[in-house]
């Protein structure tokens, strides 16, 4: 309180200003600055946690299928397909279109063969539950398409793929 007392006599107060500033002060000196509540802590870093999660989910819907990301692209849509089932037929197209863009961008023959491997397998479920063949339509053209620029070996496959999932 000494050291205060000489602060207020240096800045021009007089001792009857002094006497009741130091009560001030006093009661000044016992606030404690507000702190959060102990929730906002975790609460802030779940939310954090959840949004980078969103976007990561967000960025790997674009991913093609030799990316980094493709496992949760394709983790997201088998939710997606076990929530809305008709999501099937939409995938199935995503897939053929990504054998497609890959045997396009020249990838390797097991990139591709993964890919194709995937579209087999959503088609053959497709097929179990489908009443349109209109989806299988449009894989089929973008498979053909994409047999034409493809090696022999992924023609070979495509062909084989189309032959396991009868489109009558």
């Amino acid at each position: 309180m000494n050291k205060l007392r000489k602060e207020l006599r240096l800045a021009g107060a007089k001792d009857k200003e002094i006497l009741s500033l130091i009560p001030i002060a006093a009661s000044l000196a016992r606030l404690k600055p507000k702190t959060a509540p102990r929730w906002i802590k975790p609460v802030s870093f779940l939310l954090s946690g959840l949004a980078l999660g969103a976007f990561v989910i967000i960025l790997s819907q674009a991913s093609p299928a030799s990316g980094l990301l493709f496992p949760i692209q394709k983790a997201t849509d088998n939710l997606a397909i076990i929530l809305t089932p008709s999501y099937r037929a939409d995938v199935m197209m995503k897939r053929a279109d990504q054998v497609n863009q890959l045997v396009a961008s020249h990838s390797s023959d097991d990139e591709v063969m993964t890919a194709l491997n995937d579209y087999t397998k959503v088609a053959q479920a497709y097929q179990s539950t489908a009443n349109s063949y209109t989806a299988f339509s449009y894989c089929k053209t973008r498979l053909l398409q994409a047999a034409v620029k493809a090696s022999p070996r992924i023609q070979a496959a495509i062909n084989t793929s189309l032959q396991s999932i009868e489109t009558t």
